[in-house]
């Protein structure tokens, strides 16, 4: 994948994942008084900003769903379709639902059975006639789930829009870090101009530290500037800054609660904070939550270390609450801003708060073992993860108990014609067309026991062995149903654009609009491992008869070919001028059939059937219209399904239809 399309997915489900965590930690401040807790866990909301997601569970933290059970409307049985091993039928293949916006299918491997014929002779979109209605509406997505999908969109497809508020980003970081780095080099320059810090003031700061207990004092510098005392650097290499003027107004216990204030905060390790504060306003200077966490940050830790000078001067909090005012009336003549990565005595507007408990003599307990075992744990759990197991069932399963009369579909050997080719694909599901009637026979007792849901199958792929079915609908739902443990599972939010089962084997495919080829347990719904990803979101995809192999086509014209154990490339294709709309692996395994163009224009529409041994073309047919799918109907001979609702056989020898 490109790195920088990765940089930027990271970048946005981080900035989606720290809004409803910066409202947790906003309603657990308000009910907790210890302000180190409260500040601890605000440095966790900063720390998400910049931590990339490592991983992700297949697990959800369940909320409360409704089960999509439904009342079901039985069709009428329907009469079986007399097999001809020598006609096949053009049937008139659904539309697409909004011409601009395909909805996009599912596509089957290439498969050794024909089972999944019971399941393919499902009403489609454009023959179904009127939708079956049903006696609960589907539960809607929740606004996370929305505002996500949204946030991953957004990465997925590239558009001028996009491209632009992506450099507007860029330069935003640029232009922030550079005026940052900027004023801190002038900074740097004041400091290394100051005259050498008077002994007494050293001796006082090291006496402080040792009664403090700390091992390290920082080291002292007295500035010729206007600026409050403040803590400047990072590490061990951090130095004390304390103003020439306001060191010579202050007496000299009113300064030493100053420059504790200071140590404090060098105990504390704040200055490490102002190091992470610098790096996410740098990637995130436009999030409103990074600024309102930068200043409940800052007040924590104002309020912590007052509370920590307040312990270590019990019989001078009024000494100190005066030489806070010292220090803002003189900011107040010529104030500078401090520079970047220094901890101060904070803003002004909370002093009022800060003056009240330093008077009241009000203390902050350090956190206890158990707090910080509590954090910890936080941490590790909402740090590394994807922000998806929040929201629901999302990545997890949403079981749904299917009626108990719809037993698993079977298609017995005698129905099966006999001069079907056995080793050939099942069907097109992605391309949204059935099997010829010359290959398949249907049961009208099987199909008629079958449910009907809300909304009308769009497409539909089926195990070899006829016990999966994955369906898709024209409202973008996509379910995988066990018709042998009545069971579904609702992965509409994983999104899949494409599946292919594997011969003989309890898994599928599937390839996503996120560009990610995943391999899936039939069995228990959940994802085994990413195959590869590409950088445009894929359209269909379909497994070698070996189950070897794997095939995607993308909306970039780009076809892979990848190896399914380890996911590089075996035989690199040419790209094509148009978007990818079917791929097929031939019975023999040899050649891979292309159907690319715009299903809106009908224009750059061809068929191209490739040697997978070194990438050639072995054939290209020309389209008057795009076509949709393909599906080889032996070695010799392909057929295309095109957008204009004909079906086409061609020979691949003669180039004929």
């Amino acid at each position: 994948m490109n790195p920088l399309n990765s940089l930027l997915s990271m970048a946005i489900v981080n900035a989606l994942t720290v809004i409803p965590l910066a409202g947790l930690v906003l309603l657990l401040a308000r009910l907790v008084r210890n302000s180190a807790l409260r500040h601890t866990l605000w440095v966790l909301v900063l720390l998400k900003f910049v931590t990339p997601p490592l991983f992700s569970l297949p697990l959800t933290i369940a909320l409360p769903t409704t089960n999509d059970t439904r009342d079901v409307e039985r069709p009428a049985e329907r009469a079986a379709v007399p097999a001809s091993s020598d006609h096949v039928s053009a049937r008139v293949l659904p539309q697409p639902t909004a011409p601009s916006t395909p909805v996009v299918a599912v596509s089957p491997a290439a498969s050794p059975s024909v089972d999944a014929a019971t399941v393919l002779a499902e009403p489609m979109a454009g023959n179904a006639g009127v939708p079956p209605e049903s006696s609960s509406p589907p539960t809607p997505p929740t606004w996370w789930r929305r505002l996500m999908s949204a946030g991953m969109a957004f990465c997925a497809e590239p558009s001028w829009w996009r491209t632009g508020l992506l450099w507007s980003w860029v330069l935003g970081t640029l232009v922030w870090t550079l005026w940052q780095l900027w004023h801190a080099a002038r900074f740097a320059r004041l400091v290394a101009q100051s005259p050498l810090v008077p002994s007494r003031l050293q001796e006082e700061t090291n006496q402080l530290a040792a009664n403090l207990g700390l091992a390290v004092a920082p080291r002292v510098s007295v500035i010729d500037a206007p600026v409050s005392p403040m803590l400047w650097g990072c590490g061990r290499r951090a130095r004390l800054l304390f103003p020439a003027d306001l060191a010579n107004r202050l007496d000299a216990e009113a300064r030493a609660t100053l420059l504790a204030h200071e140590l404090a905060h060098f105990q504390r390790g704040d200055h490490g904070v102002r190091l992470l504060e610098f790096v996410a306003t740098a990637v995130f200077w436009w999030h409103p939550v990074l600024w309102w966490c930068r200043t409940q940050i800052e007040q924590s830790e104002e309020e912590c270390c007052d509370a920590w000078v307040v312990q270590q001067f019990p019989q001078a909090p009024r000494r100190y609450a005066e030489a806070l005012l010292d220090t803002i009336d003189y900011l107040c003549e010529t104030r500078r801003a401090l520079p970047p990565i220094a901890s101060g005595l904070g803003q002004a507007p909370f002093l009022r708060r800060r003056l009240t408990r330093i008077m009241q003599g009000t203390t902050t307990p350090p956190l206890s073992r158990c707090m910080r075992c509590g954090v910890g744990i936080a941490a590790l759990a909402v740090l590394p993860l994807q922000p998806f197991v929040f929201g629901g069932p999302t990545l997890g399963q949403r079981r749904i108990d299917l009626p108990r009369d719809w037993p698993p579909a079977s298609v017995s050997p005698a129905d099966e014609s006999p001069d079907l080719d056995r080793t050939g694909p099942a069907g097109s599901p992605d391309a949204r067309q059935e099997p010829a009637p010359a290959q398949v026979r249907r049961s009208p007792t099987k199909a008629s026991s079958r449910p009907q849901r809300r909304g009308s199958v769009w497409s539909t792929a089926v195990s070899p062995d006829g016990r999966f079915v994955i369906r898709i609908t024209t409202s973008r739902r996509v379910t995988l149903t066990d018709l042998a443990e009545r069971t579904e599972t609702d992965l509409s939010d994983q999104n899949i654009t494409a599946v292919a089962f594997a011969p003989d084997q309890p898994w599928f495919v599937a390839a996503g609009s996120d560009g990610r080829i995943t391999l899936w347990n039939s069995l228990n719904g959940t994802p085994e491992r990413l195959v590869a990803r590409h950088p445009r979101g894929l359209r269909s995809v379909a497994v070698s008869p070996a189950g070897d192999a794997v095939a995607a086509g993308s909306l970039d014209g780009q076809v892979l070919v990848c190896d399914l154990g380890t996911g590089e490339v075996r035989t690199p294709l040419p790209t094509l001028p148009a978007a990818v709309n079917c791929v097929r692996f031939s019975p023999h395994g040899r050649s891979l059939a292309v159907a690319s163009g715009d299903w809106v224009s009908g224009s750059r529409s061809q068929v191209v059937v490739h040697n997978l041994s070194d990438g050639e073309a072995i054939a290209t047919l020309k389209c008057e219209t795009a076509p949709g799918a393909v599906a080889f109907a032996s070695n010799e001979e392909l057929i295309v399904g095109l957008y204009d609702g004909r079906a086409q056989l061609w020979n691949l020898a003669t180039r004929q239809v």
